[in-house]
């Protein structure tokens, strides 16, 4: 049995309780260059909506280019060659393009909540590195 995804907040029952509207809850998954989460470079992010239902009803999928060569081990695991990024956006368009993605599910006010399997240990610092460079 795999390990729980990773939510922004641990206790996610209280945080969904105290809310007027059910929240957003976005699952990300980012592939990379490499397996390094602080120097690899973003080449695709894919991600969906889920009310708390379960109920998946948007998604977001694009391939991302970056100068930096994906090495052969992530190229084995993901099946992105560098033959495919030469026609994407680049990291800072196509981050905005998710952000904006994000914000247009948004009723008001809803809170956004943003999930993903390895979040802490893989996702969300590649994403820190990636806004951090861009």
């Amino acid at each position: 049995m795999g390990a729980a995804p990773s939510v922004i907040c641990s206790n996610t029952d209280s945080f969904v309780d105290g809310l007027s509207l059910s929240p957003v809850f976005i699952y990300l998954d980012f592939e990379a260059t490499g397996l390094s989460r602080w120097h690899d470079h973003i080449t695709q992010i894919g991600a969906v909506a889920s009310s708390g239902d379960g109920v998946v009803y948007s998604h977001f999928d694009t391939l991302v280019y970056t100068t930096r060569k994906i090495c052969d081990k992530a190229s084995e695991i993901t099946g992105i060659t560098n033959d495919q990024l030469k026609t994407a956006p680049k990291t800072k368009c196509a981050l905005d393009n998710m952000f904006s993605w994000i914000s247009s599910l948004r009723k008001g006010e809803q809170q956004v909540v943003l999930v993903a399997y390895n979040g802490i240990n893989y996702d969300f610092p590649l994403l820190f590195s990636e806004m951090y460079r861009n």
